[in-house]
């Protein structure tokens, strides 16, 4: 039996402080569009960070690379590092 993955989701600045920094358990692996990736993050929230991400608030990268649609597909796997980077002042989601 293979491990669940966990996301880890990590918050920061452009200069790289860390702002947040929290891990996500799922049920199986799987492949999702990084809008799901927001869902996972912000629950309820989401649809204000799809709207944040496309304004340019923050930037979505999965393990080092930049994602820039949340069509793009992700493959949810065990240790996989979400950065969510923030470009502009943001309200707290």
């Amino acid at each position: 039996m293979s491990a669940a993955p966990v996301l880890q989701f990590i918050d920061e600045t452009l200069a790289g402080e860390l702002l947040r920094e929290h891990e996500v358990r799922l049920s199986a692996s799987e492949t999702v569009k990084a809008r799901q990736l927001l869902k996972l993050r912000f629950g309820d929230n989401a649809e204000l960070a799809c709207e944040a991400f496309r304004r340019g608030a923050f930037r979505l990268q999965v393990d080092g690379a930049q994602i820039d649609s949340l069509d793009a597909h992700v493959q949810l796997v065990p240790g996989l590092a979400v950065k969510l980077i923030r470009t502009a002042a943001a309200v707290e989601l």
